[in-house]
């Protein structure tokens, strides 16, 4: 996944909906903040679409973004 791809999906789904909970980003925030680089960037927006189906679970207008990350989509169907 490239960090251009991770960005645009991770921003499509919080145009749907915000994440309520992004305690989990925190840590990572640190990361990126200390290593400041796209890898780091593209891994911080991969949790947070993972954290955003766990929250949200899956619709067939976030299908593809589910699909293209291989996320399994029974594990965040609500």
């Amino acid at each position: 996944m490239t960090y251009k791809q991770a960005r645009a999906d991770f921003e499509a789904l919080e145009k749907i909906a915000e994440l309520s909970d992004q305690a989990e980003l925190d840590a990572e925030r640190q990361t990126l903040m200390q290593s400041p680089n796209k890898k780091t960037a593209c891994a911080l927006y991969e949790m947070g679409i993972r954290l955003w189906f766990k929250q949200h679970g899956v619709t067939d207008e976030t299908s593809p973004i589910i699909v293209r990350h291989s996320l399994p989509r029974e594990a965040y169907e609500k």
